[in-house]
């Protein structure tokens, strides 16, 4: 997946690896309005908590591969209940100052489940974080 977003490569790598921000605009499939997400930082990465009913539904353990400021890759570790699965997590920008592309590839999933899954995890995530950055009129 890519899109464009109206922020430096500085402030992109910001909403990607900051628990703040990951809480902004990470947006969970099948959440509801009594659901919430809390992001805490690991010392090689970050951790994903969604609640829903007053309990963790889904887990994402996300551990560094690599990061930089441009590209990062990390290692998605999701458990869901008895469940438990692993893919990785590619991000890349392009451009700088307040035009930048972000590139996205989420690579290794187990079936076509976790597939749409995850296709629909981004989608929402990414028009949230594109729609953080819109200019102010």
């Amino acid at each position: 997946m890519t899109i464009g977003v109206n922020a430096d490569a500085r402030r992109i790598a910001q909403a990607l690896t900051l628990p703040e921000y990951l809480e902004a605009w990470l947006c969970m499939p099948g959440r509801s309005m009594e659901s919430h997400l809390v992001a805490s930082q690991n010392p090689d990465g970050y951790r994903l908590d969604a609640y829903s009913d007053g309990r963790v539904a889904v887990r994402i353990i996300a551990s560094y591969c690599f990061q930089h400021q441009r590209k990062m890759r990390l290692l998605w570790r999701k458990v869901c209940e008895l469940d438990y699965t692993e893919s990785i997590v590619d991000f890349r920008v392009r451009g700088n100052f307040g035009a930048s592309v972000l590139e996205l590839n989420h690579a290794g999933f187990d079936s076509a489940d976790e597939y749409l899954w995850g296709q629909e995890l981004w989608r929402a995530s990414l028009a949230k974080l594109t729609s953080l950055f819109l200019p102010l009129s």
